[in-house]
């Protein structure tokens, strides 16, 4: 059989074709697949893209773009953690429902807070998002902006924790809230933060200049006793301490120290004047530390007692309310008992004694001082957990130095309260009017009454006036008269003038009257410048008797404002402070200086021969003339004596 070489070419050129064409499809269908993975990826990735665009479109923007009036602004929380207890620690300052500004973080004491609130505010007011550095919230920590306010909290992440600081308006509504982490670094200014929303997780960059402070005494009024040194007038010290467990005193001295004006030197009752004055300086530094004395802390008193000290029987309900009032009493140094001669009314004893300060205002304000309290710095402004765990143990160790001997007890709490922190002490205040300290009481004035007697005068000098008027115009027609006579005859006038002068030198007669005896108008201005002086002595008297009138109601409105506030607390001072108030009557005491030494010294400060004995002398003169005082008078004497040649 044959084959057909032209047939053969046809049928491989064909076969060629089919592969190619085969070859073709195949890439096309690889490019077509292709394209659309990258279409199906790009679509993929489009849509589940963390839409970058949006994200870095907040740069440049407020964090609260609506919060523009910082009045508006009625509370302050900023949040922290513990670091060593790894628990949430709030500081927070609002406006309550009567309008007062209180410190919920320190059981709603007072605090002077509007203007600060205010100012704080401000400082919050339109920070903007500088730079984006994450939009993850897995660098929260790494950044420091952390929410303090987190359920959950692990050890690692301490050092990522952040400060959050809210603003909220009256409505609760929230005006601002940040939360600060680490401050940038290699920032020259200093005030670059890392900051983000806490509904968002982007952190970013931003300048802040935040006036923000979470000390309790920049919130609060923290002079205690608002006096100056110059003001007080007087300082009663009852140096005494007692045993809770026992209810007895031991060692109790009164001291009284007093003085009528700021100027005036103090004086001590009791003290022996011929050997003993005052120590000054001990004064001087009670009265700098009164006028200094700060509240480092505030515990609130259970309800029951009232600020002059009797039990309010609307507050306490049954025994347990009362045994509930002293058992507080007695945690903090303080014992409430019927007094002596009346059984309705109560006594304060403290634990270490009393000290009552009069000022020039007329309060006298009491101190008494109860247990020490040691701790940091926040455990001495509110005490943590209503004075929990470290008060707790203070309490034990002080039954145990009743039981023991008292005295090395205390010695050693002190050393080891020293050691555990910074160390304060319980102070129970009241207030009350004294008006002996505003100085004798002046009697109400009674005013003059015009005498009678000037109202007669002025009547009788009137009519004699009116008299002596009569008579000047009888005299005016007399001389005219006279005047024509003397024209006609000239000699007879001369007579007349000469009898008229002889009349004129006439000597009085004894029943004229003498000089020195008063004239009724010399009598009448004496009784009215008596008058006028009684009433302008009645004025004084009016003024003063008002200014001291004013002087008891002030007082009163002030010891009442001031016990509103007293009555509710008590107050923690520093441990230095009451170093320097817990005086015994030793203190106070200093040797008098003899009389013979005085004179000694000021004669020689005043002797001129001293001077002169004292200064620089010449070699053998001093000798000479004490030998011979008048040696160096002896040749001038002598040549005054010998006659001349």
């Amino acid at each position: 059989m044959s084959t057909n070489p032209q047939e053969s070419s046809q049928a491989g050129n064909q076969a060629a074709e089919s592969e190619s064409t085969h070859e073709a499809k195949r890439t096309w269908a690889f490019v077509v697949a292709a394209i659309g993975a990258l279409l199906i990826t790009g679509l993929v990735e489009w849509s589940s893209r963390p839409e970058p665009i949006e994200e870095y479109g907040k740069v440049g923007q407020e964090f609260y773009p609506d919060f523009k009036d910082p009045t508006t602004a009625t509370s302050l929380t900023v949040s922290v953690i513990d670091p060593d207890e790894v628990k949430p620690l709030e500081f927070s300052v609002k406006q309550a429902e009567n309008g007062q500004w209180v410190i919920p973080s320190h059981h709603n004491y007072p605090a002077d807070a509007a203007d600060q609130l205010a100012k704080t505010a401000g400082s919050l007011i339109g920070i903007e998002r500088d730079a984006m550095v994450s939009r993850w919230a897995s660098d929260h920590a790494r950044y420091g902006v952390v929410d303090p306010q987190t359920d959950s909290v692990g050890i690692d992440e301490l050092e990522g924790i952040g400060k959050r600081i809210t603003l909220e308006a009256e409505d609760g509504t929230v005006l601002a809230s940040y939360i600060v982490g680490n401050e940038v670094e290699d920032e020259g200014d200093g005030n670059r933060f890392y900051v983000r929303h806490p509904n968002e997780d982007e952190t970013y960059i931003a300048d802040l200049d935040i006036d923000l402070t979470t000390r309790f005494r920049d919130w609060v009024n923290t002079d205690l006793l608002d006096v100056t040194a110059s003001d007080v007038r007087r300082i009663e010290l009852n140096d005494y301490s007692f045993d809770e467990l026992r209810g007895t005193l031991t060692g109790s001295v009164e001291s009284v120290l007093s003085r009528d004006s700021g100027t005036e030197d103090w004086k001590l009752a009791g003290i022996d004047e011929a050997t003993q004055q005052v120590n000054e300086t001990a004064v001087t530094d009670t009265l700098n530390t009164l006028a200094n004395l700060e509240i480092a802390g505030v515990r609130p008193k259970q309800p029951g007692l009232t600020a002059d000290l009797r039990l309010d029987r609307s507050a306490l309900k049954s025994q347990r309310d009362v045994d509930r009032l002293q058992s507080d009493l007695l945690a903090r140094g303080f014992l409430l008992q019927p007094k002596a001669d009346d059984k309705e009314q109560l006594e304060l004893i403290a634990r270490e004694g009393e000290m009552f300060v009069g000022s020039d205002d007329g309060l006298l304000y009491r101190l008494y001082f109860g247990r020490v309290f040691t701790g940091s710095d926040q455990e001495l402004e509110i005490g943590l957990s209503a004075d929990g765990e470290a008060e707790e143990s203070g309490e034990a160790d002080d039954e145990g130095e009743a039981d023991a001997s008292e005295s090395k007890g205390e010695e050693e709490a002190s050393e080891a309260e020293s050691e555990s922190g910074k160390p304060g002490r319980y102070v129970f205040v009241r207030v009350n009017l004294d008006p002996s300290l505003l100085g004798e009481a002046p009697s109400e004035p009674v005013e003059p009454k015009e005498p009678k007697e000037i109202k007669s005068l002025e009547e009788k000098i009137k009519q004699a006036q009116d008299a002596d008027q009569e008579d000047d115009s009888e005299s005016e027609s007399d001389e005219k008269k006279e005047t024509k006579e003397e024209d006609e005859s000239e000699a007879d006038g001369d007579d007349e003038a000469d009898v008229k002068e002889e009349g004129d030198n006439a000597e009085p007669s004894e029943g004229d009257e003498g000089e020195d005896e008063e004239t009724d108008e010399e009598k009448l201005q004496r009784l009215r410048t008596e008058f006028a002086n009684a009433k302008a002595d009645y004025q004084s008297q009016v003024t003063a008797y008002e200014e001291y009138q004013q002087k008891i109601k002030d007082g009163k409105e002030k010891a009442e404002e001031l016990n509103r506030r007293f009555a509710l607390w008590y107050y923690v001072i520093p441990g230095e402070s009451y170093d320097k108030l817990a005086l015994n009557r030793e203190d106070l005491i200093e040797p008098k200086e003899s009389e013979e030494d005085d004179a000694d010294k000021d004669d020689q400060a005043t002797d001129p021969q001293a001077e002169i004995n004292a200064g620089p002398t010449i070699s053998g003169l001093g000798d000479a003339l004490m030998q011979e005082p008048n040696a160096l008078q002896a040749p001038e004497n002598e040549a005054s004596t010998e006659e001349p040649k």
